[in-house]
């Protein structure tokens, strides 16, 4: 029983680490993490390192993806497996492998690893498999933030004005719980473009931009 406490402790310690580091990804901070983490074997670790050369430069590219395989073999078993797969599957998606990055996101029950595989299908064009894919994010955990911003950006991709609509108020919603962040803006804008009103897009993008600190799309 001891032991069991301390890997679950180990392990939440773990993906707290980790999810300060994607978040120091998401604001650019490459080298930073790579100087920091580079050097430690925790499977997590690799693929983070990893997933930060390859956002760095693209110029690695064919190097890194040989080693995400190992990777996603030592993270089978390691303390935080759906964090290991999570962050590979973000990997080959950035590298446009989206069969292996749906390999992936298929044989985790995250639901991070649910919305990329949304994301990916959008971006393959194939809105019919990306909606039986939220469905299955909803009967998880449809409040989830990141099951709302798969909802948002599947009703985008279907481009009818209900939709579109839809896609506008959770972006709103979650702007109000959360705070204004570039994502969610950027969110509201291509709504109110697709609906036809640059004018309120361009004043939600320079009035309120401002006021954040510009964040990739990670999620």
């Amino acid at each position: 029983k001891q032991w069991y406490q301390r890997r679950v402790r180990g392990a939440v310690s773990l993906e707290c680490d980790i999810l300060m580091y994607r978040a120091y990804l998401a604001e650019g901070k490459h080298n930073l993490v790579i100087g920091e983490v580079g050097a430690r074997t925790a499977p997590e670790f690799k693929a983070l390192t990893l997933f930060a050369k390859l956002l760095q430069t693209s110029a690695n590219k064919e190097t890194i993806l040989s080693e995400v395989g190992n990777v996603l073999n030592e993270g089978a078993v390691s303390l935080c497996p759906d964090v290991v797969a999570l962050l590979c599957a973000n990997i080959y998606l950035l590298a446009g492998d989206y069969e292996s990055t749906l390999r992936i996101t298929n044989s985790t029950s995250s639901l991070e690893c649910s919305a990329l595989a949304v994301q990916t299908l959008l971006q393959m064009n194939r809105i019919d498999i990306a909606t039986k894919e939220f469905k299955k994010m909803q009967e998880v955990d449809e409040d989830a933030t990141c099951s709302q911003l798969a909802f948002a950006a599947l009703n985008i991709a279907m481009s009818e004005e209900k939709s579109i609509q839809t896609a506008y108020y959770i972006y709103q919603e979650l702007g109000d719980k959360f705070g204004p962040t570039p994502l969610l803006l950027n969110g509201q804008a291509v709504c109110l473009i697709l609906q036809d009103k640059p004018e309120q897009a361009e004043d939600i993008l320079q009035n309120r931009w401002t006021r954040t600190v510009p964040i990739r799309r990670l999620w």
